[in-house]
């Protein structure tokens, strides 16, 4: 698994205090021209830490601290134009990255601000204030009560253990609810107070047990694809060579899937071969022609999986065929079984991902699916976002294309992964299929249009090209609203 990257630029006293309250999940190097600073640094407990002395307003040592490989860059100095001219050089050689600054003046926020820096106010900044931003999963509350973190605000996962149960199930000695926010109304809890997915809530308690209460409820609480189901549902049409065997195998050992259900006609015949190629008993068949699997497949059977080779999907889809069929039996396929899809082509094992996060995808729950994969994966993920054109392209597609990248760096800072962004130019399907080439796995959900033939031609369906010209194995997760 990747640790998440952070590169802390000053080691005064908002440096080091918040270097004293970071996780060790995250791997950080710290910069700051006073040797001392860093040798301070380590006899206060942080020996894991990577320490520079050196001048951060040069290239060069941005460059040789990590800074184009930080996810998170933070620059802590509280002299206003050394800190302004650190996050001049950020932005005019590494762009792209996160970078999270103090402010001084109002001059100097807004020039901070032009530099893309996210800027807390010094006279209004904390250590807290800045972990928030870093770690995201929950906001601590501060200027109130201790100070040490027992207040604290969450809101609940859909997947969370604790979502849809009443309080009196989870009451504990070491922490309790104080208020709930719920669809712009507030609740004062009671005992049958039942917790439901995306409300808000204070919670207070012991410092230590507010950390694991907020990751229970701020995180699912089973690894991908497990949510889904424990089985693969493979569907066949005879003419598999043992490479996709081989492939199914592959997803059946890292994802912990405990058996297959072979779909389609004449998949009984195959039953002893799969046993032998998957190195799997439990096998079953469900005799089903491909073309009428949707209808068919009961929701009480639940499939971590589905499994379609490109070789299947081409038999039961010859090139003359209308998109809008294949889209729909797709759709209709993921939807009835409530099931990721895996277009298999043989590029395991899936050591490079790339998630494209374009319009109409649901970037947030795309990404949740991914870092929850690359815990089992142990893989490389990269988002492939596609810079809008400044000539054709709206302002608001701007201000979307912005919003993504951010969300990306904030569900990264979630899981405390490391998520590389490839920032693309150009078409965004010429753009992304020539970007994959270098890719095992790519990763999107159903967001296509299902349209005619004719209207696909005057309106082009970005998505659902790249899904087709992918020479890659391809991953297709359910809409949100069709997993809760």
């Amino acid at each position: 698994m990747q640790a998440h990257k952070l590169l802390i630029i000053g080691l005064g006293r908002i440096g080091t205090t918040l270097l004293q309250r970071l996780s060790r999940d995250f791997e950080i190097t710290c910069i700051d021209i006073d040797p001392r600073a860093g040798q301070k640094a380590r006899e206060d407990g942080r020996p894991d830490v990577k320490i520079i002395a050196a001048d951060a307003t040069s290239r060069l040592v941005l460059e040789e601290s990590g800074a184009r490989e930080a996810d998170t860059i933070i620059v802590t100095l509280t002299e206003e134009r050394v800190n302004l001219e650190v996050c001049r050089v950020l932005h005019e050689h590494f762009s792209g990255k996160r970078v999270i600054a103090v402010g001084i003046t109002p001059k100097g926020i807004k020039t901070l601000e032009s530099y893309d820096a996210e800027v807390e106010n010094i006279f209004n900044a904390s250590v807290v204030g800045i972990l928030n931003q870093v770690e995201q999963k929950s906001r601590a509350v501060h200027g109130i009560g201790l100070g040490k973190n027992e207040i604290r605000e969450v809101e609940i996962h859909p997947h969370s253990k604790l979502a849809d149960k009443p309080l009196t199930s989870i009451a504990s000695l070491k922490w309790r609810v104080g208020l709930i926010y719920r669809e712009g109304r507030i609740i004062v809890p009671g005992g049958e107070t039942i917790l439901k997915p995306r409300d808000r809530i204070i919670i207070l308690g012991e410092p230590g047990t507010l950390n694991s209460v907020s990751d229970i409820l701020t995180f699912r609480f089973q690894n991908f694809p497990l949510e889904y189901g424990s089985r693969i549902l493979a569907c066949v049409d005879g003419n598999e060579t043992d490479p996709c065997f081989d492939e199914i195998r592959y997803i059946l050992q890292v994802f912990n899937l405990t058996g297959i259900t072979l779909a389609g006609k004449g998949s009984e015949s195959l039953l002893s071969r799969v046993r032998e190629k998957c190195a799997i008993e439990d096998v079953t068949c469900m005799d089903t022609p491909l073309a009428g699997l949707p209808s068919a497949i009961s929701r009480q059977e639940r499939y971590g999986f589905i499994v379609i080779p490109q070789s299947a999907l081409q038999n039961l889809f010859p090139f003359y065929a209308s998109p809008a069929k294949k889209k729909r039996f797709l759709s209709n396929l993921s939807r009835k079984a409530l099931s990721p899809v895996l277009i298999t082509r043989g590029t395991f094992p899936y050591k490079r991902a790339a998630s494209a996060c374009i319009d109409r995808v649901d970037v947030t729950h795309v990404m949740e699916n991914v870092l929850e994969m690359t815990s089992l994966l142990n893989n490389q993920i990269t988002a492939l976002v596609v810079r809008p054109s400044p000539y054709i392209d709206s302002e608001e597609q701007m201000d979307r294309f912005e919003v993504t990248k951010k969300n990306i760096r904030d569900l990264s800072n979630i899981y405390k992964l490391s998520v590389s962004i490839d920032v693309l130019e150009g078409n965004p399907v010429k753009a992304i299929k020539d970007h994959l080439h270098s890719f095992n796995l790519l990763l999107t959900d159903t967001s296509w249009k299902v349209q005619g033939r004719l209207a696909s031609l005057t309106s082009p369906d970005s998505i659902w090209d790249i899904i087709t010209g992918a020479p890659i194995t391809t991953l297709l997760i359910p809409e949100a609203e069709e997993s809760f």
